[in-house]
């Protein structure tokens, strides 16, 4: 169980268009905020985050990435990138960056579509 410290401008964002309830709130525990999207049905993704935190916080992993999508509050699907590394210098914790990627997984869905019918 963590503690979110500190949220940057475009992770505010991402939670806010996900878990507007949550977002609100960032300094709550953030095991709230993936029960929230297991809720949703995208335990996966959540379970995903979770693990990968853990991982880093024990020591076991230096680095976890993962990438996921959520459905934010207008069904639309949110993708993105998270890598979890350790806070550093001693200190016990982990950061997590995440990068919206929803443009790219939209781009590479058309060009999938567009490769089957090129191939019909």
């Amino acid at each position: 169980q963590g503690r979110v410290v500190r949220i940057n401008a475009p992770w505010q964002r991402f939670a806010n268009t996900v878990a507007p309830q949550a977002a609100a709130a960032p300094g709550q525990a953030w095991s709230h905020l993936f029960t929230g999207f297991a809720a949703q049905g995208e335990g996966d993704t959540a379970q995903a985050l979770h693990d990968g935190v853990a991982s880093v916080q024990a020591g076991t992993a230096q680095r976890y990435t993962v990438e996921g999508q959520w459905t934010d509050a207008l069904g639309q699907a949110v993708w993105f990138h998270a890598s979890i590394t350790p806070l550093g210098q001693g200190r016990a914790g982990a950061v997590v960056a995440c990068t919206d990627v929803s443009e790219r997984r939209r781009a590479q869905g058309q060009l999938l579509k567009l490769s089957q019918v090129a191939h019909q």
